[in-house]
């Protein structure tokens, strides 16, 4: 019996404790019949709520059974001061529903509704908002008859229900007749099986052509046609020719549950070998010996298989050939002889050239860094031969020639006959001669005590100590070569790449140098006259020209002093690091660029204020590259793009409405524009000014607004 009333240590609010008369009212309805007979629990829900769960169950109300669906039911609005009690209930029709009480401060359990079963009682506290386990009392009384408590009967009756649902008995039945169905309506009897209902529709427990009755028959020829299945524990005498057929070649187990199973078929030449118990056996090539002692070993196979094992011997392994295969062959021996004078290495490499071949070695010069030393072809290098040393990774097919620790190995040897190719590198000894007919470069002779040259001298730098050059021709070429000298050059032509003259002086007496597109680099005084030069470099020193103004065409002017005032002239000013400039600077077609530098302590700097255009309509594209500061009027609505400047900078636009309403679109299809928050402002909207600034990242540009300037 589920029926309940709690304790009051076990009650969640006292007056769950308290019976209450409608409990006597469910117990008295138990006991006429109207109750529960199986499930309709309720319960909370998973996260509870002002509704409570009712299971799936059967209940009978006056005699009247009614199946009962599981599922939920709906507790009203708690009342804001006081508490009550609530009935889940089960009407005749198995319709679940709840009857709430009346709130009071001592609340009782509301009338039971007519033709109704309690389920439970739910105590719903002032204000509550959902329906806990401890607030749910179970009300039911099971009315299901236990077995037990049925009156006595007589011996092999059966209990049924009639076409009224009321109980009846089925009378006892003659040995061996099975219990057949009448069909709605009727009741079951004990009777012979009849043909209809799959029986034979016989008595008699043996006999030929009979159904087999008994427990125990003895057959006598039987024919069991074809049984759906044939269970046998003790057959004798069964024919091999009577087995199932199956695969050619397979044969019989049984599997550690005793059950027969297949071996499966194996290969030409294998033998079956057996697994242990638990496993079954199965063909395999492989044979286990354990050592072979001062014998042979011979294979009617094609081959023998060590598997994982080894073949470990002191003699000669003779006659014939023999062939390893797989892909790593081990020879573990401190000394190895190899009759074959000619060694192959990648002998299968006949389909292409994209391995390399060669030997290689393995060292270790510091105890902790395997380092590895060889010869190979180089087959991604044209296929040369290379010697190598200190490669830090293992060879593999190919040689890393770019790997860790790769270096050209050092090979001792002298060489016979002719080199061919470019010969790099020192080459030293007691003796050397140059025998080819047109060396090209001899990088160094040691000391000449004279040298007679009958054609052209082709040299980096020529170098003569207390000596003279001296060419009958009257002049010398050093083409773009340099001439350093402490002495004197005599009269004449001298055509050079840079001339560099320490504490002396260059006079000509024709009033005039030229240096054509050269350098003259002086810590000196150049007298008056023209000075036509590439580069002129002053170091601790002034330039000073009478006439007022110095003209370097489109030269360059390096300086690490100051230039005095007045006009700089020139398509481009490069200033490298700091250098003080005094009066005005004007640039007029190029730009200052200080390449990454700082300009440091400027007072003031000023813009150009450039119309970006006006409009009533359509579109204005501003160009900031025209202006770091522009403004445009508006006399209408308009679309406005930006095209991007040089690089990263701040740039203002003003904005004039000559009157109201006037809006403004913002176009970032050129160039794209980000907002605060993702959203462009909103304008003045009327006859006024609004500033937007702007700052630009080298690819977004990034706006804020200030409007309504009046």
């Amino acid at each position: 019996m589920a029926f309940k009333i709690p304790n009051l240590a076990q009650a969640t609010n006292s007056n769950q404790a308290e019976p209450d008369s409608e409990d006597i009212s469910i117990l008295v309805a138990a006991y006429n019949g109207t109750g529960v007979i199986s499930g309709c629990a309720v319960t909370p829900q998973g996260t509870p709520d002002m509704t409570v769960a009712v299971a799936a169950g059967v209940v009978v109300v006056g005699g009247t059974r009614a199946t009962v669906s599981g599922g939920n039911v709906t507790i009203t609005t708690a009342d804001a001061s006081n508490a009550r009690f609530d009935l889940i209930v089960v009407n005749s029709s198995g319709t679940k529903s709840a009857t709430a009480g009346t709130a009071a401060v001592e609340p009782v359990f509301p009338t039971i509704p007519a033709t109704s079963v309690v389920l439970a009682a739910v105590y719903v506290p002032a204000s509550d908002t959902s329906i806990e386990g401890n607030q749910i009392v179970d009300k039911r009384v099971i009315n299901a008859i236990p077995v037990t408590q049925l009156d006595d009967g007589t011996d092999g009756e059966l209990i049924t229900w009639n076409a009224s649902g009321v109980p009846a008995t089925v009378a006892v039945g003659t040995v061996n007749y099975a219990l057949v169905s009448g069909g709605t309506g009727v009741a079951p009897t004990f009777q012979v099986v009849p043909v209809a209902g799959g029986g034979t529709g016989v008595t008699t427990s043996t006999g030929t052509t009979n159904a087999v009755l008994s427990n125990s028959p003895t057959l006598v020829t039987p024919a069991l046609g074809t049984p759906s299945a044939l269970v046998l524990t003790s057959a004798t005498g069964l024919p091999i020719a009577g087995l199932a057929n199956g695969t050619d070649g397979e044969l019989i187990t049984w599997n550690a549950s005793g059950v027969a199973a297949v071996v499966a078929v194996g290969t030409a030449e294998q033998v079956l070998t057996s697994g242990g118990a638990g496993v079954a056996p199965t063909f395999s090539t492989i044979v286990t010996v354990g050592a072979l002692d001062s014998g042979s070993i011979t294979s009617g196979f094609t081959s023998i298989d060590v598997g994982d094992g080894a073949i470990t011997t002191t003699g000669t392994v003779t006659a014939g050939n023999l062939t390893v295969t797989g892909t790593t062959t081990t020879v573990n021996t401190a000394t190895l002889s190899i009759e074959d004078p000619l060694i192959i290495l990648a002998s299968g490499n006949n389909a292409g050239d994209a391995v390399d071949i060669g030997l290689y070695g393995l060292y270790d010069t510091s105890g902790s860094l395997d380092l590895y030393s060889g010869l190979f072809r180089d087959a991604n290098d044209a296929g040369k031969w290379k010697l190598f040393k200190d490669l830090q990774a293992v060879p593999t097919t190919t040689v890393n020639v770019s790997g860790t620790g790769y270096a050209t190995g050092i090979l001792v040897a002298d060489l016979e006959g002719n080199v061919t190719g470019n010969v790099t590198g020192n080459a030293s000894g007691t003796a050397l001669t140059v025998t080819q007919a047109a060396q090209t470069a001899i990088t160094s002779v040691g000391t000449l005590s004279a040298l007679a040259v009958t054609g052209d001298v082709v040299q980096g730098t020529l170098t003569t100590g207390s000596g003279s050059i001296t060419d009958s021709s009257g002049a010398i070429t050093f083409v773009n070569e340099n001439l350093a000298t402490t002495g004197t050059l005599a009269a004449g032509t001298t055509t050079i790449g840079t001339l560099v003259v320490a504490a002396a002086s260059i006079t000509d007496t024709s009033g005039a140098i030229s240096f054509g597109n050269e350098n003259l680099s002086t810590s000196g005084t150049l007298g008056a006259g023209t000075t036509t030069i590439g580069t002129l470099v002053v170091a601790a020193a002034s330039i000073t020209d009478t006439s007022g103004s110095l003209s370097f065409g489109d030269e360059n002017l390096s300086t690490t002093g100051t230039l005095d005032a007045g006009a700089i002239t020139g398509t481009g000013l490069d200033i490298n690091g700091a250098a003080d400039i005094s009066g005005a600077l004007t640039l007029s077609g190029g730009d200052m660029d200080a390449s990454d530098q700082n300009i440091a302590n400027i007072k003031t700097a000023t813009f150009a204020l450039v119309n970006g255009g006006s409009a009533s309509s359509g579109t204005i594209a501003l160009n900031w590259a025209t202006g770091m500061k522009q403004y445009v009027t508006l006399s209408g609505n308009v679309t406005i793009t930006m095209a991007a400047p040089a690089g990263p900078c701040n740039v203002m636009l003003k904005i004039v409405h000559s009157g109201a309403g006037r809006t403004v679109t913002w176009n970032d299809a050129v160039t794209p524009i980000m907002w605060a928050a993702g959203t462009a402002p909103t304008l003045a909207g009327a006859a006024g000014t609004d500033i937007v600034a702007f700052f630009y990242d080298g690819t977004n540009f990034y706006g804020s607004a200030s409007v309504l300037f009046s």
